[in-house]
């Protein structure tokens, strides 16, 4: 859905959204600005990515959702999740 601007600032596009709990590490490339809720990570990109390598590292990010079943958050552990870079076919 859409919301109305507020004053607040929205998260730029070309963002990842990682949600920290519910449906736990579900990765959302974010094409336009958005506003998110609680309990849902920033990622933004420290180098110009294409489209393909950011949806790389979604995927990637979402293979380890098996770890947080039964309720458990992914706060704490997402800045260590082993994620492999991304193949250069896809730069």
């Amino acid at each position: 859905g859409r919301v109305a601007r507020t004053d607040d600032e929205p998260t730029p596009p070309g963002c990842l959204t990682v949600a920290l709990s519910g449906s736990v590490l579900e990765t959302f490339l974010q094409n336009e600005p958005t506003y998110q809720g609680w309990h849902i990570a920033i990622l933004v990109p420290r180098k110009n990515m294409t489209t393909d390598e950011k949806l790389w590292y979604a995927t990637m990010i979402k293979q380890h959702s098996f770890r947080f079943n039964y309720g458990r958050q992914a706060n704490r552990q997402l800045p260590n999740l082993l994620v492999p870079k991304c193949p250069e076919s896809f730069v």
